[in-house]
């Protein structure tokens, strides 16, 4: 299922060059704000996982110097909380986040000129692809700006 589930990912995400993952969809993305970013080596960079799911199952990347972690987190993580209720007729209605079970490579980090990327071994080889590091207009919540 996994080998399957990849083949789709990568038919989907290469295009024949450079790999960009799925959630890179947005023709117009926001930078993140310079000192966010900036970096000198790779150990100052961190790669988040903002969404309710990860990467492989409909969340989203991106890539922050340290110092910044704590704060791209509360600006941008997506509110995960599930709700349940027990309807008039008796029966549970539930509302929350839902994720596929898809397999796909791991993500990293890396400074790169200077400025902190995500990574991502799209191909599960060993081989890391860095990955636009933008915030997506539909992602930005009331707390972003």
């Amino acid at each position: 299922m996994k080998t399957i589930a990849l083949a789709v990912v990568l038919a989907a995400g290469c295009g024949g060059g450079r790999p960009v993952h799925p959630s890179i969809t947005e023709a117009r993305p926001i930078p993140l704000p310079t000192e966010w970013v900036a970096c000198r080596a790779d150990a100052d960079c961190r790669a988040l996982e903002l969404g309710c799911c990860d990467h492989c199952n409909g969340g989203w990347v991106m890539a922050v110097n340290q110092p910044h972690v704590a704060r791209a987190l509360a600006a941008y993580h997506a509110d995960c909380q599930s709700h349940e209720a027990i309807l008039p007729d008796g029966s549970v209605m539930f509302s929350g986040p839902t994720c596929t079970e898809v397999g796909c490579g791991p993500i990293g980090e890396r400074c790169a000129g200077g400025r902190c990327v995500w990574t991502w071994d799209a191909r599960v080889d060993g081989v890391f692809w860095d990955q636009p590091n933008v915030v997506l207009p539909e992602r930005i919540t009331g707390c972003a700006r």
